[in-house]
């Protein structure tokens, strides 16, 4: 027992030393084995079926949606309009793709049996930044756009049932307009039709 306490007086900074590289070593290996959790999306508020404007590529989308019924390229730009089915069926949601096959926007039509409503999203947002028309949906309809938040909701004007959801990359109010929003209007006379 002697020679042992001994050998452990005379040896300690040699076992302290070995025993931080076999500490070291043994971090290294378990950090080599951990699989990398994946990075943190910034805000979830403008993901529709794990698909996130800014973050989501083509690929993901086909991944998750499984092949569009439909696939064009949109007039004046490079994007393409990949179409999935909705609950209505002369109106796919859409997703828009850029030429770096990064998601930019997403148009989800919202089935009458999931009873989503405008105020839900005040709720949740707080005001919302634009109220608008747009020219082809419905005289009963609004846009509200939370621009921060990367969603605009299309809801009805008595009810504030909600009809459509926009997600886009969170912005500001003034690039939502010149952006996806170019379209829409606070006139009420520039309905199509009217």
């Amino acid at each position: 027992m002697r020679n042992v306490f001994r050998f452990l007086q005379k040896n300690v900074l040699r076992i302290i030393i070995v025993l931080a590289i076999v500490l070291f070593v043994s971090a290294q290996i378990l950090r080599i084995l951990t699989p990398p959790t994946p990075p943190k999306i910034q805000s979830q508020d403008n993901t529709w079926n794990s698909i996130t404007p800014g973050f989501s590529t083509g690929a993901d989308v086909v991944q998750r949606l499984g092949q569009p019924i439909n696939s064009r390229k949109i007039d004046n730009s490079d994007n393409t309009e990949l179409d999935y089915i909705s609950p209505y069926p002369a109106q796919p949601n859409q997703v828009v793709v850029d030429p770096n096959a990064k998601v930019q926007f997403i148009k989800q039509y919202v089935g009458v049996d999931q009873k989503e409503f405008l105020q839900d999203y005040v709720n949740k947002f707080g005001n919302y930044d634009l109220a608008l028309v747009d020219p082809q949906t419905g005289e009963a309809d609004r846009v509200y756009v939370f621009a921060n938040k990367g969603v605009a909701i299309i809801a009805h004007i008595a009810d504030g049932s909600v009809e459509q959801k926009w997600y886009f990359t969170p912005t500001t109010a003034g690039n939502f307009l010149t952006s996806w929003g170019n379209n829409l209007t606070n006139d009420e006379n520039k309905r199509q039709g009217l």
